[in-house]
């Protein structure tokens, strides 16, 4: 099995870091944004 792509490895770490600061993960909405 292969590893993640930097896109997919971009998108896990923002919704990691979005998380830690507002204790609940981001919307669809606001990923789609972000990347």
């Amino acid at each position: 099995m292969k590893g993640l792509t930097d896109r997919q490895q971009h998108i896990l770490r923002y919704i990691g870091e979005y998380s830690r600061d507002y204790g609940y993960p981001p919307t669809v909405r606001e990923i789609g944004k972000e990347v």
